[in-house]
């Protein structure tokens, strides 16, 4: 059996694959980032679709992560049971989170910038917390000094929106 949702990682352009979604909901083209993550919906009814995004830039010993999306016009025209596989795996914008994470253990964390209380509930649902940074959001792959994890989060915070 097929699988319904598979995540792949492109180290290219995207906008073939994820614009249209993308400007959608952010009003502008995907960014050139070098990491992306698209979900493929493999439906009977509807073929192979993308149905979600990601992105991820490295940054020394992190990962700054945005652009997460997700095509709630697709998911409204599956069959109840496809619906039903993409609720058992939590949805279509947890399952890209989640399998992107599990692509981004080298560095030691990956931040989030966070400004929509759903996205908020899915990042801390796989383990991001939250910092001394409105908005900011991070999930550890391996535990650091605290001086050292410190240092990470305020050179990120420093940043403002990414």
């Amino acid at each position: 059996m097929m699988e319904l949702l598979r995540v792949e990682r492109h180290d290219a352009d995207v906008d073939a694959l994820v614009g249209d979604l993308f400007r959608r909901v952010f009003h502008h083209p995907p960014p050139d980032q070098p990491i992306h993550f698209v979900t493929f919906l493999h439906s009977g009814a509807l073929g192979r679709l993308a149905v979600g995004y990601c992105h991820f830039t490295a940054l020394q010993d992190c990962y700054l992560g945005g652009g997460m999306c997700f095509d709630e016009r697709v998911f409204r025209r599956l069959s109840a049971q496809e619906r039903a596989g993409i609720r058992r795996l939590g949805g279509i914008a947890r399952f890209t989170l989640r399998s992107a994470l599990a692509h981004l253990g080298d560095k030691a964390a990956v931040f989030g910038y966070v400004g929509d209380k759903r996205a908020e509930r899915i990042d801390r649902s796989l383990g991001f917390e939250p910092t001394a940074y409105p908005r900011l959001l991070v999930h550890w792959n391996r535990s650091l000094p605290p001086t050292e994890s410190k240092r990470l989060i305020d050179k990120v915070g420093a940043m403002g929106p990414f």
